[in-house]
């Protein structure tokens, strides 16, 4: 028994198969860590303060009641204040429940048992229809409305391919028990997202909810298959990465119609077309998911031996036709009554279409305006509640983070991400035997590294290894290939490099023991190739001066350029290749040829005995130089040109030979950077990804360490308001009672001074500022007519400023006022139960 996710023509979803894995996958937890408790902030100060509760009633001492009065002397007058806006709030829940039958889902399941009863009478040699089976809470359920469709907010899952793969890897699959009978339970999606495993028909309705919320015409299918598709089986088959994608066919463009053209005759044959809304996305052509491996298959397909029914989230459909030759002869037109058997009649079923013909001509005038819309039972909303996945568990993609999956000579391991310090996320290894034991390839593929690097293939028959990156590494570097046996500079390898960030240009170097060639893209001076021969390195004896790779650089013995034609140039003076033989001290050019001519100029220089001695004066003779005009009636250069362009060339050579140098300190650079990097192979790991970034969750802990330490410093150093007054009297080991009335009496005089003063610091401060907005105000009545918009402007911000400041003061002062009674009242009260003093109050 297989269950099967269908996609039509233009939606339509693959078979699921039952896959067996002996591995139990442990459940998703779907509940983010919990955060750390918050600690209540220290009462540090409050004693100090004695500000009593709001319900609380206090009576003031003789003292205090005399301070108070003092203080309600300073007043200060200030303009009243704007009320302050209200602060807003937008709540939001819901909670689903779907433990309980509905009045219209008990009446969908008694159509669903007359359907029942009908079949079975009818075809009594089939099996059972897979309709009602239990939930996870015994309830039955309806497998119409088993489908949730959900739009999860992960990119992957918008298109077909991206959603299949993710379910066969998230999944554990369970074969059914006996394989041969359809389930009698079948959980929700949620649950089934959840738990990480499923049967077929859990696979298939999970992909189907994810697919029909992307906007796809999906369907499960239920129905027979191959024991290798049943029981995932793929040793067989060969591993899709290994095989070629299809080319995408070209829609064709359907043919205009004028407008009196004699309508075409309706095409009474089944054609398995779907009337499209506009929600809907559209396919190239029907065809079959198997959710267990999420590949698609063609209708056509071998592997399927069956169907018996095939459902969506709106209705149900009975297959009617002989499936005793497999599935290739099957008409998928759901709309013909004598090929598929419907449950609920209604609109919403598929309908055959005149494929080439608009629907505006087509219509009658005046049939199906007028024809009478039957009612009929719609299909109650879905019972399962909405599929959740947070981000963590997406990334895991497999049950523990791995899973492993053999196919024909190939091995694919899949890994999830961040699960490998490397990064590595799938390696498949291919092999030239079915036994898997004689190794020809392993490639491998990552991701979140920081060096870029995202595919690596190693090629154990030839030694070969190839490694891909993305762009933005510091040399613009997109593919290396060297040998696993020499990996080290000045041996064979390949770079590519993406030309467009580079200054240079350089899209490609190859490079041996003895050559490098260089190829340029889109250079300004024409440029687009480069080749170098080196020769051996002369022996030296004695002791080496230095360890460098550049002490002892490769002799240089020829150099190649070569530049695309400038249009801006006619072809007798636009050099085509330069060739720098430098064991042989001499120049050739060749230029490029004219579209008239079938042969190119060439100029040939030998170089002067002193061409390398800086500042000399070159020596030039007639014999040093050699040169063939396909134009006989041109005429000769002169010799003061040829001695300029022969200086010219030399230049040249010396800059060639310098980014000869570049090139091979350049390719050194890339081979240490690639060797740390992969000796350290670190990830990149996003800042908003607070679970992985090591470092920002150390650094918010450390801040929490010292925030808790600072605390726990404050508490142990707190004050003691006795210390000043005891040193006055010398620290004497014991108190007697006339020092312990004075101690008290010196306290409290002196808080009393202090909260005096600053009283009367406040009050000086708000005198101050209201002179001054007085002094400011008298200004602007002298000045207000001949002053500027500009000046009238600073005089109102600078009123708002000093206004907000007056209000300030007024708040410290009256607050002040409020609290100093009682800070006086506490203090007295701590001297009191203070330990040193107790025993004389």
């Amino acid at each position: 028994m297989e269950g099967e996710t269908a996609v039509e023509d233009s939606n339509k979803i693959p078979d699921s198969e039952v896959k067996e894995d002996p591995t139990d996958a442990p459940e998703g937890d779907a509940n983010p860590e919990k955060a750390d408790e918050e600690k209540p902030e220290g009462d540090e100060g409050k004693a100090a303060e004695g500000e009593p509760a709001a319900d609380q009633i206090e009576e003031l001492t003789e003292d205090a009641e005399a301070l108070k009065q003092e203080l309600e002397k300073i007043v200060v007058v200030t303009p009243p204040q704007p009320p302050r806006p209200e602060e807003k709030f937008d709540p939001a829940d819901f909670p689903p429940s779907y433990k309980d039958n509905l009045p219209k889902e008990l009446l969908v399941l008694q159509y669903v048992d007359n359907f029942r009863r009908q079949y079975v009478h009818l075809y009594r040699d089939r099996k059972p229809l897979f309709l009602n089976p239990v939930n996870e809470f015994g309830v039955e359920k309806f497998v119409c409305t088993t489908i949730r469709p959900t739009q999860l907010h992960f990119k992957e899952l918008y298109n077909w391919d991206g959603a299949a793969e993710f379910v066969a890897d998230y999944l554990d699959f369970d074969t059914l028990d006996p394989p041969y009978e359809i389930p009698t339970r079948m959980l929700s999606p949620a649950t089934v997202l959840k738990r990480q495993r499923g049967n077929c028909f859990e696979y298939s309705t999970l992909l189907c909810s994810l697919l029909i919320a992307a906007g796809y015409d999906a369907y499960v299918v239920n129905g027979y298959a191959t024991r290798e598709t049943c029981i995932g089986d793929e040793t067989r088959e060969i591993c899709p990465l290994l095989k070629k994608k299809e080319e995408i066919r070209p829609e064709e463009t359907k043919r205009e119609m004028k407008k009196y053209s004699v309508k075409p005759p309706k095409d009474l044959r089944s054609k398995f077309i779907l009337k499209m809304e506009a929600r809907k996305r559209e396919v190239p052509e029907s065809f079959f998911i198997e959710p267990f491996t999420g590949i698609s298959h063609s209708v056509m397909s071998p592997n399927y031996l069956g169907i018996e029914s095939v459902w969506n989230n709106f209705n149900y459909w009975s297959n009617m036709q002989d499936c005793s030759e497999g599935v290739g002869k099957i008409s998928y037109d759901l709309g013909d009554c004598t090929c598929w058997e419907y449950m609920f009649p209604g609109l919403d079923k598929p309908i055959l279409q005149i494929p080439e013909a608009d629907d505006d001509l087509l219509d009658d005038d005046d049939e199906d305006k007028d024809a009478d819309v039957e009612k009929h039972l719609d299909m109650p909303p879905s019972w399962v509640e909405p599929l959740r996945l947070i981000q963590r568990d997406f990334e895991m993609r497999c049950p523990q983070g791995k899973k492993l999956k053999l196919y024909k000579r190939a091995k694919l391991e899949k890994f999830a991400h961040y699960l490998m310090k490397d990064g590595l996320v799938c390696r498949l290894s291919v092999y030239d035997n079915r036994e898997l034991t004689d190794l020809v390839m392993v490639k491998e593929y990552y991701q979140h590294r920081e060096d870029k690097l995202y595919q690596r293939i190693h090629n154990h028959r030839s030694g070969w290894i190839t490694e891909s990156f993305f762009a933005g590494r510091a040399h613009c570097l997109k593919e290396h290939q060297y040998k696993a046996s020499a990996p080290g500079p000045e041996n064979e390898r390949t770079m590519l490099f993406f030309h467009e960030a580079r200054v240079d240009g350089l899209e490609k170097r190859v490079e041996t023991a003895t050559e490098m060639t260089e190829h340029f893209i889109d250079r300004d001076d024409f440029l687009y190739y480069k080749h170098v021969i080196f020769g051996k390195r002369p022996k030296k004896f004695g002791p080496q001066e230095s360890s460098a790779p550049n002490a002892n650089p490769r002799p240089i013995v020829k150099m190649v350029i070569k530049f695309r034609r400038n249009p801006a140039k006619i072809a007798n003076d636009d050099v085509a290749e330069m060739v720098f033989l430098c064991a042989e001290d001499k120049i050739q050019l060749t230029y490029h040829t004219e579209h008239s001519n079938i042969a190119a100029s060439t100029r040939d220089y030998i170089k002067p005995p002193n061409w390398d001695e800086k500042g000399a004066i070159l020596n030039w003779a007639a014999d040093m130089h050699q040169t063939f005009q396909v134009d006989p009636h041109a005429e000769p250069s002169k010799q003061v040109k040829l001695y300029e362009f022969l200086v010219y060339l030399l230049k040249e050579e010396e800059k060639c030979r310098e980014r000869v140098r570049e090139s091979e300190d350049e390719v050194r650079e890339i081979l240490n950077e690639r060797e740390k990097e992969e000796a350290a192979s670190d990830l990149e790991i996003s800042v908003y990804d607070t679970e992985r970034n090591e470092k920002a969750r150390t650094h918010r802990r450390e801040l929490e360490q010292r925030l808790l330490e600072e605390k726990l410093r404050k508490q142990e150093m707190e004050i003691d308001y006795l210390a000043p007054f005891l040193a006055q009297m010398g620290d004497p080991e014991k108190i007697s009672r006339a020092q312990a009335y004075k101690l008290k009496e010196d306290c409290l005089a002196d808080l009393k001074q202090r909260l005096i003063d600053k009283a009367n610091l406040i009050q000086a401060r708000f005198e101050k500022e209201t002179h001054e907005l007085q002094k400011k105000q008298a200004w602007y009545q002298q000045n207000q007519v001949s002053m500027s918009k500009d000046d009238e402007e600073d005089y109102l911000n600078y009123c708002s400023e000093a206004m907000f400041r007056i209000h300030i003061l007024e708040l410290r002062l009256n607050r002040h006022k409020e609290i100093a009674p009682h800070k006086y009242m506490a203090l007295e009260q701590r001297l009191r139960n203070d330990p040193r003093l107790a025993e004389y109050f």
